[in-house]
């Protein structure tokens, strides 16, 4: 926060108080404080040039360094070299130092198939994060309310739900915007009144850009309706943020109530799916779980159909990339598909030592007849990791599991398809490619959470053994359970 003193200070800018809302807003949004030091996106706008001006009218008064960073795209020829040309000036006038990147816009679009507009925001905060970051500094970028009203409309026409109809928050992260409760008329005036000059970017009076479109036809007609349109706007903007804030903390109750952390090796982590279910939250909880997991907010499309996995009780959709969303028992959870030829044809002499299988590792040792009764003090899955070694025939190797496997598990008692085994335990499709399968001349002898096909468990008669366990490639051994 400014000191108290700066509030008589704040009360003399007359100009400021009249004409813009930027001292209110640092101070109710707790935007900077005294001996920041901040990077102001100066682009030669009316914006950035009122925000820069009144910034370096602060610094003395708050001791406060300013830094401007200036972007050349390389999409407007001479129009471009003249804006740069002005924020020069204007930074050498200030006695601001200033950064300017020069990037060509439209070569790196074409290389990553994103949008011109796209690619040039991503360039842009890329290079005022860095400049930030060696500055340890602020970025000030001088979005107005107007700019607010106008991404507001711009989603409601693409569709939107609470969280788009707040509008650009005051400050996220580093970035903070002392203009955002001023209009783009109110930033004008203040320029009129200081004499300041400023450049005009003519891609702004395009139709070809949706937001021009709204800023030049839509705003006009509706101001017309509502002539103290920046204001309503401007409170219900303010009404459906707060609601946004509540819906976010209870969204994240419910997903804590909801989680299911992994207790054994197999397992994923994930959500229950009777608890999400049952919630009027269960969209936004499906948004936020998605996104916190795959690192992208999933589209309107991608949530309906998590929902209507939550209802079937199984199956799985494809996310962005190649996530994947899978319902399995009542669990929900999100995963790349590891599956791999070289994971699907593993197979590998069994010797004693570890064997590596993608996240998993198989440990076997030899034992000897006079410690297989110790055995079972310390192992409290004994009888699932001993194989009696005089009963296994010919060749023994370690593989994945192959379509139509089958086994008899002596804790079971009964034969039964691998496919049946790992359903009924519910492991998930990620890791089952992955669990170990030992199998000698005459089939399966040993599987990797369900032990020793019947034929050569450990009986009163066994002289020597190997002992198995599968561990967590996290290092934390969880045995086989």
């Amino acid at each position: 926060m400014f000191p108290c003193t700066g509030m008589v200070h704040i009360q003399n800018l007359h100009l400021w108080s009249e004409f813009m809302k930027a001292p209110e807003t640092v101070k109710k949004f707790h935007l900077l404080k005294t001996g920041d030091t901040v990077v102001v996106a100066f682009s030669g706008g009316a914006d950035s040039s009122a925000l820069l001006h009144w910034l370096c009218k602060e610094r003395d008064v708050h001791k406060l360094t300013v830094y401007a960073a200036h972007i050349h795209h390389g999409l407007r020829g001479k129009e471009a070299d003249r804006d740069e040309a002005f924020v020069r000036r204007c930074c050498e006038k200030w006695k601001v130092s200033l950064f300017v990147l020069h990037v060509d816009v439209r070569v790196e679009a074409a290389r990553t198939g994103e949008s011109e507009e796209t690619c040039g925001r991503r360039l842009r905060y890329a290079f005022l994060e860095q400049k930030a970051g060696e500055l340890h500094a602020k970025i000030a970028t001088a979005h107005t309310l107007s700019d607010s009203i106008e991404t507001v409309l711009f989603h409601l026409t693409r569709g939107t739900g609470l969280a788009g109809l707040r509008g650009i928050p005051a400050s996220r992260g580093k970035i903070i915007r002392p203009l955002i409760e001023t209009t783009r008329a109110e930033v004008e005036e203040y320029c009129a009144r200081n004499t300041l000059s400023f450049v005009t970017d003519s891609t702004n009076f395009s139709h070809t850009y949706a937001r021009n479109r709204i800023r030049l036809d839509v705003i006009p007609v509706l101001r017309g309706i509502n002539p103290s349109l920046e204001r309503t706007f401007s409170r219900n903007m303010r009404l459906f943020a707060s609601d946004e804030a509540f819906l976010r903390e209870e969204t994240e109750r419910l997903l804590k109530r909801a989680y299911i952390k992994r207790n054994r090796p197999w397992e994923q982590s994930g959500f229950s799916v009777s608890i999400l279910r049952g919630s009027s939250l269960q969209g936004r909880a499906l948004t936020l779980a998605a996104a916190r997991a795959t690192g992208f907010t999933p589209e309107a499309t991608h949530v309906e159909a998590m929902k209507s996995l939550l209802e079937k009780g199984s199956g799985q959709i494809s996310l962005h990339g190649k996530w994947l969303a899978e319902v399995e028992g009542n669990r929900l959870y999100f995963y790349i598909p590891p599956i791999s030829l070289e994971i699907q044809n593993f197979s590998a002499p069994f010797v004693p030592g570890k064997t590596k299988i993608g996240p998993i590792f198989l440990q076997t040792s030899v034992v000897e007849m006079e410690n297989i009764n110790k055995m079972k003090t310390f192992s409290t899955h004994y009888f699932k990791n001993i194989l009696d070694c005089d009963k296994i025939n010919g060749k023994v190797v370690v593989r994945t599991r192959k379509p139509g496997d089958y086994y008899h598990p002596a804790c079971h008692g009964v034969g039964k398809s691998l496919k049946k085994l790992f359903n009924e335990a519910a492991i998930p499709l990620t890791l089952r490619a992955y669990v170990p399968v030992i199998v000698d001349d005459l089939g399966i002898i040993w599987v990797g959470g369900f032990g020793p096909d019947m034929r050569c468990a450990q009986s009163a008669s066994t002289q020597k053994a190997y002992f198995c366990k599968t561990v967590w490639n996290d290092g934390e051994d969880k045995g086989v359970k």
